[in-house]
């Protein structure tokens, strides 16, 4: 069943900032479209580049409830990729299924955790361990 109903979220779930010491601002950003019908396309990637454009964001994810099609990854090639730091390509426009995100890892490619978080985390205990170590970011 789908829904007509408009969120007024112009295309973005939620949006990821970064620092990236590359840039003057130091701050990037990503930006998440979830996207739960049945029926996925091609043009959804392409609205997803357009969402990317008109919020400055450095790359794009978008979760769909279906698998992406080959049409829509082929879409999302064409976008190219974003050097983080200059350096590490990320590809520009990133597709996961809802399947996706039951996997042990991830099929996306993200600026490094340290990055994301501004500051390093830490385990806070190995399998098994009896004792835990300091907080989450290890104060």
């Amino acid at each position: 069943m789908s829904s007509d109903r408009k969120t007024g979220d112009h295309g973005v779930d939620r949006v990821l900032h970064f620092w990236d010491p590359a840039k003057d601002s130091k701050a990037g950003k990503g930006v998440i479209s979830v996207k739960g019908t049945i029926a996925v396309n091609p043009g959804m990637v392409r609205d997803l580049a357009g969402t990317v454009d008109h919020q400055g964001a450095d790359f794009g994810i978008l979760i769909t409830l279906q698998e992406p099609t080959d049409g829509m990854r082929t879409e999302a090639r064409k976008a190219g990729v974003y050097k983080y730091n200059n350096q590490r390509e990320i590809p520009r426009l990133q597709l996961v299924s809802a399947a996706d995100l039951f996997k042990e890892f991830l099929p996306l490619q993200l600026p490094p955790e340290e990055a994301r978080n501004g500051c390093k985390m830490t385990v806070i205990a190995e399998p098994g361990a009896d004792d835990v170590k300091g907080g989450l970011f290890g104060e």
